[in-house]
């Protein structure tokens, strides 16, 4: 991954964080099994 396309994960799992706790990341898990681009793509 590009440093820039690291830094925008980075920023986006912070604000995911922010909204939606841990919902939020127990959606983005169960994505990483069935549709990991689109669990990214979110991200």
């Amino acid at each position: 991954m590009a440093k820039d396309q690291e830094s925008r994960y980075n920023r986006g799992i912070k604000k995911l964080n922010e909204i939606d706790g841990e919902a939020g990341a127990r959606v983005i898990e169960n994505l990483k099994d069935i549709a990991p681009d689109m669990a990214r793509y979110l991200i």
